[in-house]
């Protein structure tokens, strides 16, 4: 989904990738998302990415217990980072410029849908905002 009714291009950005991602800079004190061992999503504003839970449980032959990320922003405003799951709000948290903050939320067993949102401010140049989920991890237990 998309907040942003008045941008007509797509808004979920480059890269979503697993190991070196040579553009995307080291940043003192947090992982290096190019290194092979890290993987990155990098959202634009206003916009939600939605995974299909059970789908990957099918495919994985277990159920979906816990996620881990970190919200991170690289831009020049605050942005909002948000977790939901079913639809309902489970993290939302403020980051300033340069910031990133760890989430840590574990599923319940008939969780279906699981959605990363990041949220900027309107009045700011939304090609100037440079977000991301980094290392995003799925953690599963036994079907149910």
């Amino acid at each position: 989904f998309d907040f942003s009714p008045e941008v007509d291009e797509p808004r979920v950005g480059l890269p979503l990738a697993k190991g070196p991602v040579p553009a995307w800079e080291f940043v003192n004190g947090r992982p290096d998302y190019g290194a092979p061992d890290h993987s990155i999503i990098e959202l634009r504003p206003n916009t939600g990415l939605t995974f299909d839970l059970r789908a990957i449980g099918a495919a994985q032959d277990a159920t979906p217990r816990r996620v881990t990320l970190r919200f991170g922003n690289l831009s020049p405003a605050p942005i909002i980072g948000m977790v939901l799951v079913d639809g309902g709000r489970r993290v939302s948290v403020a980051l300033a410029q340069a910031e990133e903050v760890p989430v840590d939320i574990m599923l319940g067993p008939n969780a279906r849908t699981l959605a990363l949102v990041i949220v900027a401010p309107a009045l700011i140049d939304q090609d100037e905002v440079r977000t991301y989920v980094g290392d995003p991890t799925l953690e599963f237990g036994g079907a149910d």
